[in-house]
C-alpha cells in the first residue's frame, strides 16, 4: 500500500497541489506569528535588562544618597518644564546619570548643573535651555546625545539626562534609583527588576499575544478545512481506483492506510517547505513592525528548535487528521453512490448541530476580555460557516435557463460534501482576513494608545506667578477631549 500510495503522488501530482499549499501557508504563517511574538518578548527583556550589564541588585524609589553603598550608584529622577518659546512650556523628565563602571549610557554625559544631554532628536545639541524646576529656573546648555532609557525607547518619549548632583540641587526631595554590585536594604535582585518591568509592560500588552494566538488556531482550522475538501475531491476521483484494488483482495485499513501515507508525505513536504518560509515571512514582518506601534528593535529574529519540530509535528498530524474523514468515506461509497452525488446525511446532521451550537455559544458568552472577545467571534464565524454549507447547496439546486450554467449549479448542489467544504473554507478564510486587516488597525492604535497613557501628562500649564485660578481648571475639565485634569499639591 505505500508502493501504492507513493505511484499515486508521482503519476498524479496535480491532483496533490490544493493540498500541499494548504500546508505551506499553514505552517509558513504559525512560523512567522510566533517568531515575531517571541522575538518581541525577547527584544522587550533585553532592552530592559541593557541598564543592569553590570549590575547585582536594585533598590527602586531611594531617597537618601547618604545610604547609597560603595560599589552602588543612584541616579535621581525628577521633572520640569522646559521653554519651547514664548511663555509656552513642555513637560521633560529629568534623569541623573553617574560617571563609572555602572554607568550603561553611551554617548556625551553631562558635568555640572549647567550642562544636560538629550536621549531624543530634540532639543538640539548645542542649543540653550530654560527649565523651570520648582519654581526656579535654570539655564542649561545641551552637550551631546546619550543612549535612551528603556522607557524612552518603547513608549517613544524622549528626555533630558543631567549630573546628578545638579538634581538633588535642582529638586532636593527627588527620588532616584540605585543600582549596586553588593545586596541593598530592601533591594532585589537584577533579575527579578527586569521580570517586573517586562511583566509591568506586557501586562497591557496582553491582547497583541492573544490574537497572534488566536490568528495561528484560525490558520489551522483553515487549512484541515482545506485539507479535507482537497483530499475529498481525490477520494472521490478514486471511487472506481478503490473499489479495483478492494476486488484484487485488498482491505478498507488498507485503503485507508493508502490515504493517510499520501497525506502523511505531502504534511512533510509541506513542513520542508513552510519552515523556510515562515522564517522569511517573519523578517518582513519586523520590517513593518514599527507601523503597529511596536518601537522596540527587532533584531534576533529566531525561534528555538523545539518550537519548529513541534509546528512541524502539529502540521502533520493536521494533515493526516484532516485526511482521515475522507479517507474512510472512500471505503463506504460505491461508485454509484459517487457518481449520483448521494447526500451524507449523518454530516448534514452534524452541521446542522454546529450551527445551533455555536450560534448559541457566540449568543451567551460575553465578550468581556479579550479570550472571550475571540472566543464570539470564532464561534459565530463557525456559526455562520456551517449555516452557509446548508443553506447554498439547496439555493444552488434553483432551475436556471442557461444550460451550463444549470448543470454546474447542479453538479455542486448534488455533491454536498464537496460543495459545503469549499464553502466552510471560503467563509472562514473571509473571515481570516477581515479580522486581519482590521485587527491591524486595532492593534496600531491599541499600542500608541497605551503608550501615550504611559507618558507623564499631554500638557503641563504652570503659573510663572503664583496660583493657577479654579475657573481655569474647571474651564479645562469641561473642555472637549480633556479626559482628566490634575492639580498637584503645592510644598
Amino acid at each position: 500500500m505505500i508502493r501504492l500510495a507513493l505511484a499515486q503522488l508521482r503519476h498524479r501530482p496535480l491532483r496533490y497541489l490544493a493540498l500541499l499549499l494548504a500546508v505551506i501557508a499553514a505552517v509558513a504563517l504559525t512560523v512567522a506569528s510566533a517568531t515575531i511574538g517571541l522575538t518581541v518578548q525577547r527584544s522587550v527583556n533585553d532592552t530592559f535588562a541593557a541598564p543592569y550589564a553590570n549590575t547585582n541588585y536594585v533598590a527602586t524609589s531611594a531617597t537618601n544618597a547618604a545610604d547609597v553603598p560603595d560599589g552602588a550608584v543612584m541616579d535621581r529622577r525628577t521633572t520640569a518644564h522646559m521653554l519651547v518659546e514664548g511663555n509656552l512650556y513642555s513637560t521633560v523628565p529629568i534623569t541623573g546619570v553617574t560617571d563609572g563602571p555602572l554607568q550603561w549610557r553611551e554617548g556625551t554625559l553631562p558635568v555640572g548643573e549647567h550642562e544636560v544631554a538629550a536621549t531624543g532628536d530634540t532639543p538640539p545639541i548645542g542649543s540653550e535651555v530654560t527649565l523651570l524646576i520648582n519654581g526656579n529656573v535654570v539655564d542649561v546648555s545641551v552637550v551631546g546625545r546619550v543612549t535612551p532609557s528603556a522607557n524612552e525607547q518603547l513608549i517613544g518619549s524622549a528626555g533630558l539626562v543631567a549630573d546628578n548632583d545638579a538634581i538633588a540641587q535642582w529638586a532636593p526631595n527627588s527620588t532616584g534609583e540605585i543600582r549596586s554590585t553588593v545586596p541593598l536594604p530592601g533591594g532585589v535582585t537584577t533579575q527579578e527588576h527586569i521580570e517586573k518591568l517586562t511583566a509591568d509592560y506586557f501586562s497591557s500588552r496582553n491582547k497583541y499575544f492573544l490574537l497572534l494566538g488566536a490568528f495561528s488556531v484560525v490558520v489551522a482550522i483553515v487549512a484541515a478545512l482545506t485539507i479535507y475538501s482537497a483530499m475529498s475531491v481525490i477520494a472521490g476521483a478514486r471511487i472506481r481506483e478503490s473499489g479495483l484494488v478492494r476486488a484484487i483482495g485488498a482491505s478498507s485499513f488498507g485503503i485507508v492506510a493508502t490515504f493517510l501515507t499520501e497525506a502523511l508525505v505531502i504534511g512533510i513536504m509541506g513542513v520542508a517547505i513552510g519552515l523556510p518560509l515562515g522564517h522569511v515571512l517573519a523578517r518582513y514582518a519586523a520590517t513593518i513592525a514599527g507601523d503597529l506601534g511596536i518601537r522596540v528593535p527587532l533584531t534576533d529574529i529566531s525561534i528555538p528548535f523545539a518550537w519548529l519540530v513541534a509546528i512541524g509535528i502539529g502540521a502533520v498530524l493536521v494533515t493526516v487528521i484532516s485526511c482521515l474523514p475522507a479517507a474512510i468515506s472512500a471505503t463506504r461509497k460505491s461508485a454509484l453512490a459517487s457518481i449520483s452525488g448521494e447526500t451524507n446525511r449523518a454530516l448534514q446532521v452534524l452541521c446542522g448541530l454546529a450551527v445551533i451550537v455555536c450560534a448559541l455559544a457566540a449568543w451567551f458568552i460575553e465578550p468581556s476580555g479579550v479570550i472571550r472577545a475571540v472566543a464570539v467571534g470564532g464561534f459565530a464565524t463557525l456559526a455562520t460557516a456551517a449555516a452557509a454549507a446548508l443553506v447554498i447547496p439547496l439555493i444552488l439546486r434553483i432551475r436556471v435557463p442557461l444550460p451550463r450554467l444549470g448543470l454546474a449549479l447542479g453538479y455542486a448542489s448534488r455533491q454536498w460534501t464537496r460543495s459545503a467544504a469549499v464553502i466552510g473554507i471560503v467563509t472562514v478564510a473571509v473571515a481570516l482576513v477581515g479580522a486581519v486587516t482590521s485587527g491591524s488597525t486595532m492593534l496600531r492604535s491599541h499600542f500608541t494608545d497605551v503608550a501615550s497613557r504611559q507618558g507623564t501628562i499631554d500638557v503641563a500649564i504652570t503659573s510663572l506667578s503664583g496660583d493657577i485660578d479654579d475657573t481655569l481648571v474647571d474651564t479645562l475639565r469641561t473642555t472637549p477631549g480633556v479626559s482628566e485634569v490634575a492639580v498637584p499639591p503645592r510644598v
